[in-house]
């Protein structure tokens, strides 16, 4: 599994960026997407 950082999310399009040594999911699979509880400014 990979783990990526959520970038933007703009209607229905959320744009996930990927650290170059991991693997791209394939298309058309779900994201699992953890709420981090801190605040940056």
């Amino acid at each position: 599994m990979s783990s990526g950082k959520v970038v933007q999310v703009i209607g229905p399009v959320v744009d996930v960026e990927f650290p170059l040594s991991d693997k791209l999911p394939d298309i058309n699979t779900a994201l699992h997407i953890m709420k981090d509880d801190a605040v940056s400014l």
